[in-house]
């Protein structure tokens, strides 16, 4: 499990992701999409499954995620930030329980 905050690091993992892998992109109103296109791109061509997480289920690409998960309606007072946080808690907590249970399979 990787985590890249830079767009440069962004983009060379996403050139580096192969089947069997999961992209996982945050995005609260699906400005991401737009502006990394060349990150979205090479996700998207790698044949990974993509797990997106973002309020706008209009953005460009959404359709082609494999998984969409909503985090709320408004982002008052960050709470879709904070939904989104939550979410990436709750998938790496289940990550690292199936992980304990049953190795790397």
């Amino acid at each position: 499990m990787e985590l890249y905050q830079y767009y440069e690091h962004q983009e060379e993992a996403a050139r580096t992701l192969q089947e069997g892998d999961v992209a996982i992109v945050r995005s609260i109103n699906g400005s991401y999409f737009y502006h990394y296109q060349d990150v979205v791109h090479a996700i998207f061509k790698s044949g990974s499954k993509v797990v997106v997480l973002t309020q706008n289920r209009n953005a460009l690409y959404i359709n082609r995620a494999d998984y969409v998960l909503p985090c709320g309606n408004t982002n008052e007072n960050d709470i879709g930030k904070y939904a989104a946080l939550m979410t990436i808690d709750y998938l790496v907590m289940m990550y690292m329980r199936h992980i304990e249970q049953n190795g790397n399979e």
